[in-house]
């Protein structure tokens, strides 16, 4: 299976949402995984 990886630059927010939208809706397509250029080390409230 293919692996995807949703990457935006503190991977605290955008990605982490990405990575779930992908996992909802397209587990059977590939494997979702979120990533950051310059992580930071909480996520972000409005991804929760």
């Amino acid at each position: 299976m293919k692996k995807v990886a949703f990457v935006c630059v503190h991977n605290s927010c955008r990605s982490q949402i990405s990575e779930a939208l992908g996992k909802y809706l397209a587990s059977d397509v590939f494997e979702s995984y979120s990533a950051g250029s310059e992580t930071k080390p909480h996520i972000n409230a409005d991804a929760i």
